[in-house]
């Protein structure tokens, strides 16, 4: 990135990963020069911002963080939205308890936001509140107004059926199971979920369903 930046001192990915991978490897130095780098040119911003507080978050200094994302929530475009894309952001870096702190701001701020509530729920799943992460995940529309599972695309049925299997909805979970095409069986990793679940709950209608993909 700096043999980039010699070339191109105004090239700005290379600023911006100069900006990550410098956090990463906490060069206090280096991240310093790519935030004032990107402070200086008002034509990165207001996204400079959002890549200046996601760099901060990685070096754990959350107060310098915010500084930057409020400067965001000031942005037209961007206001109700902050939160949301800090909680993506975290959750790609495996911080999922402050991903779930801003998911559940961003909830609130955008309750029917379906993206927005699918990202809450992912986020309440991976920290192990089933329950929760279920009844978000309810709140979902794809595609569609109606909330009927039918109306729903296969691969967030899926993700409905394993939240359901691991809240101890099993007989739901069979239902929903059963509601989704076999054509989506096709991957061999979610058939094998779906069998493992018939044949510990020895339900044979949802077997002869799943088997069908099998013999295709």
């Amino acid at each position: 990135y700096n043999k980039a930046l010699e070339l191109s001192p105004n090239l700005r990915s290379a600023v911006f990963n100069l900006l990550y991978v410098s956090a990463r490897l906490q060069d206090l130095n280096q991240h310093s020069f790519a935030v004032n780098k990107i402070e200086q040119n008002e034509g990165w911003l207001p996204l400079g911002y959002s890549a200046i507080g996601n760099s901060y978050l990685l070096l754990s200094q959350e107060e310098k963080a915010n500084k930057y994302f409020d400067q965001l929530r000031k942005c037209k475009g961007w206001e109700n939205k902050v939160d949301y894309y800090i909680s993506m952001f975290l959750f790609e870096n495996a911080n999922y308890e402050l991903a779930l702190k801003h998911a559940k701001m961003a909830h609130e701020l955008n309750p029917l936001d379906s993206s927005i509530n699918f990202h809450f729920s992912r986020c309440l799943s991976v920290v192990g509140q089933k329950e929760a992460a279920l009844e978000a995940v309810k709140k979902v529309r794809v595609g569609s107004n109606s909330l009927e599972p039918s109306s729903q695309p296969p691969w967030l049925s899926f993700y409905k059926f394993t939240l359901e299997r691991d809240s101890g909805r099993h007989d739901e979970a069979s239902e929903t199971l059963l509601q989704i095409p076999v054509d989506y069986f096709e991957d061999e990793g979610d058939l094998e979920v779906a069998l493992e679940f018939a044949r510990d709950k020895k339900d044979l209608r949802l077997l002869r369903h799943l088997k069908a993909v099998s013999k295709k």
